[in-house]
């Protein structure tokens, strides 16, 4: 049995997977020495900020953000890193098992009942809008099926 899908720990969240083979990129130190020994995890390139500043460019205005000078942001919210956040919202990643999870979750920081009512109520909406916008992006997008699956994600209108 495998490690299973990662579940935020917050109980209002969305959640999309990215395929690491789509964030880091394999080289072959040497493609012309057929017998150099070649592992494809051995010549990753670290495209990690890339991938970031593509999930920063899905949120619109009114949102702090995280200052991608390091590849390692100091900001967490249970276990994620916190690429950008608002009064309503927090969005993080979470490097998984072979994926990276995109996490749209509610700012439980919020004292404000009502505030808390209209992000839950608008949590699902929010989130089809900045994942459709990481899909143009070119990410192929993941959602859970069960505890250990998985299906490309259906773009609906938002």
């Amino acid at each position: 049995m495998g490690i299973g899908h990662y579940r935020c720990k917050t109980a209002a969240n969305e959640v999309v997977y990215v395929d690491d083979e789509q964030i880091y990129t394999t080289v072959d130190p040497d493609p012309d020495n057929e017998d150099a020994p070649f592992t494809s995890s051995d010549y990753r390139t670290f495209d990690w900020l890339d991938f970031v500043e593509d999930v920063k460019a899905v949120v619109c205005g009114g949102w702090d953000m995280w200052s991608s000078g390091s590849p390692f942001c100091r900001d967490w919210y249970d276990d994620m890193r916190v690429i950008a956040h608002s009064r309503f919202y927090v969005l993080g990643l979470v490097a998984w098992e072979g994926y990276v999870a995109v996490v749209l979750s509610i700012n439980e920081e919020m004292w404000d009942a009502k505030g808390y009512s209209l992000a839950k109520h608008n949590l699902s909406r929010t989130a089809e809008k900045m994942f459709n916008r990481l899909e143009a992006h070119g990410y192929t997008l993941r959602v859970p099926t069960s505890a250990w699956t998985s299906t490309v994600r259906i773009q609906s209108a938002a």
